[in-house]
């Protein structure tokens, strides 16, 4: 028995589209206007139930399947599903409808499985298991598509975000696909993300992590490493450390990031080169900058001629890790506290306190790591310090600032400038605004080895 989804909102309708093959096993057809749906109907004779918006798209569309039904027999008409705030009264099309049930658009994708179940033989066969019946967000860690396209086929249970308290198996235990079935599945959903249980996480860990190693061994990189992999890589490995803490699996992941992230810019960055084939995804800020980050601070500091290989692992661990407690993308961007207190409104008082934090917490989560270079911890909690000693956490002044700290300051300071929305980004114009600020030490020698790298 087919099915036909005729709703006009897109993304609500690929939502129960979900839900409605994960429960049915049957691939509803699609319309998101009458005239799609009266050319569905045309050309799929198996459709026997049409779910509906009303009202909408719906009345032409009531008014064609009428008709159809005039000719056919009991057991091959088209029944309907008609979603709507409540129920409709009197309506004289209705009344001449085969109605299977109303479902309400408050609780449309419950409301209307519980109308379909009955009408489903095999669906009774399939049961829930009670630890998926009331998953939520806190049980689940969002995991970008690309990257289990590229792991492979896991025996956990893959999943689609329908809600904050709704998610739908995708894959469920048992199922058998091929590899290249399984990559094609997951590319016609078209999802960005998808989701995995977090008792569920240790196999993709695993997986994910020789991937990244074959890639670190490899003689040449795939084109996109830089900066879509490195991107997709930093937003699901932040997901896993939120969610699931420093754990040796997720340790194994960020140190293999690392490594491939230092071998993708090469033994001499061209900062030139950096921003010459710059994308920059102002939607996606926390991973987009954390990716440019090491780049540009590595670039710096072989300038100053610090380049043996704990000081770029140092530089690159440090930002990752940086801004790993948020998810809040507009958090992420502030640059100070002047400009946290001018846009308070903006966030709650919750995340004004992470704002104020975060140096501290992601300073005290890098010093779980396990066999890595040290002070890795120091160049996270002076991240946002200022060389007059205006910054926070501590208002340190630029002499006692470590040096890499300084690197990693000005580094951040050049991104910031990068991703400003409100003016193109000139290096010229940069460097001279920084000379009244890179005054002293480290930051002034730092402003020197900018000049000297214009493009």
């Amino acid at each position: 028995m087919q099915i036909l989804l005729a709703l006009h909102h897109t993304e609500i309708r690929e939502m129960l589209g979900f839900s409605v093959e994960s429960r049915t096993g049957v691939k509803p057809f699609e319309a998101g206007t009458a005239k799609a749906a009266i050319q569905s109907l045309a050309d799929h004779g198996a459709i026997r139930i049409v779910i509906c918006e009303y009202p909408g798209i719906s009345d032409v569309l009531f008014r064609h399947i009428i008709s159809l039904n005039r000719t056919r027999e009991d057991k091959d008409q088209i029944r309907t599903i008609v979603c709507a705030a409540k129920k409709p009264e009197d309506d004289p099309v209705l009344q001449k409808m085969n109605i299977l049930g109303f479902a309400s658009t408050a609780k449309l994708i419950d409301s209307t499985l519980n109308l379909l179940f009955p009408h489903f033989t095999d669906v009774n066969s399939r049961t829930t298991p009670d630890s998926d019946k009331q998953l939520t967000d806190d049980d689940t860690c969002r995991i970008k598509t690309t990257l289990l396209i590229r792991v492979g086929l896991l025996q956990a249970g893959v999943y689609i975000r329908l809600s904050p308290t709704k998610y739908v198996k995708m894959f469920r235990e048992g199922d058998q696909f091929e590899s290249n079935d399984y990559q094609r599945i997951l590319n016609e959903k078209s999802l960005e993300h998808l989701f995995l249980r977090k008792d569920e996480c240790s196999e993709f860990l695993n997986k994910f992590k020789n991937d990244l190693l074959v890639l670190v061994q490899a003689e040449t990189l795939p084109e996109n490493v830089y900066p879509e992999l490195l991107e997709a890589i930093h937003e699901t490995t932040s997901e896993l450390l939120n969610k699931l803490g420093m754990t040796a699996e997720i340790q194994e992941v960020i140190k293999a990031n690392v490594s491939l992230t230092i071998k993708a810019m090469g033994k001499s960055p061209k900062l030139s080169d950096i921003l010459g084939k710059l994308e920059i995804d102002r939607d996606k800020y926390i991973s987009s900058h954390s990716v440019l980050l090491p780049q540009i601070a590595c670039t710096l500091a072989i300038a100053m001629d610090w380049k043996s290989e704990p000081t770029l692992q140092k530089l690159t661990l440090a930002a990752f890790m940086h801004d790993t407690v948020f998810t809040n993308q507009a958090l992420a961007k502030v640059d100070n506290l002047t400009e946290l207190a001018n846009r308070k409104a903006e966030f709650t008082e919750e995340e004004l306190k992470q704002y104020k934090t975060h140096p501290v917490k992601t300073s005290e989560l890098a010093k779980q790591l396990q066999e890595v270079p040290p002070d890795i911890d120091t160049i996270i909690l002076q991240h946002h310090e200022r060389p007059n000693g205006s910054g926070f956490p501590r208002g340190l002044a630029y002499q006692h600032i470590s040096p890499l700290g300084v690197v990693f300051i000005v580094a951040h300071d050049l991104v910031s400038a990068l991703f400003d929305q409100t003016r193109p980004f000139v290096l010229e114009r940069f460097i001279e605004e920084k000379k009244s600020e890179y005054v002293s030490g480290n930051f002034k020698k730092l402003l020197g080895h900018l000049v000297a790298l214009k493009l």
